[in-house]
């Protein structure tokens, strides 16, 4: 299981990826968004490229979530949640170093269900 250093360090990597604004609302990250990062990335092709590389480096599936929220603007927005140490963090592509969920200032519309990765609830 990596350290919280270890998560900070793979957020900040994933971060340095250009951002591209996503043409469709799909929610679901285009394997080019992966494959071919050097043209740009989405919130939720960021988020999901966190969650791999956190379980290439051994954290626990059922410890990350996708969540799906609006952004103190209104905008529709993806994160990645990590529980780490009985906390909840999150990680996205807007902000440099993780932030505990009750913190991040987000109204909460969506998350990926811990018991079932395919599953969502309402936040």
């Amino acid at each position: 299981m990596p350290t919280f250093d270890e998560i900070k360090r793979i957020n900040a990597e994933v971060n340095k990826i250009p951002y591209m604004r996503e043409f469709h609302d799909d929610w679901r990250p285009a394997a080019t968004d992966f494959m071919g990062a050097l043209d740009g990335a989405d919130c939720d092709s960021y988020a999901t490229l966190k969650m791999l590389e956190l379980v290439k480096a051994d954290q626990p599936l059922d410890t990350l979530r996708l969540a799906v929220c609006k952004t103190e603007t209104g905008e529709d927005h993806c994160v990645l949640l990590v529980d780490f140490d009985g906390e909840t963090w999150v990680l996205d592509n807007r902000r440099p170093e993780p932030v505990l969920m009750e913190r991040a200032g987000y109204q909460w519309i969506e998350v990926q269900s811990a018991s079932s990765p395919t599953g969502w609830e309402f936040a």
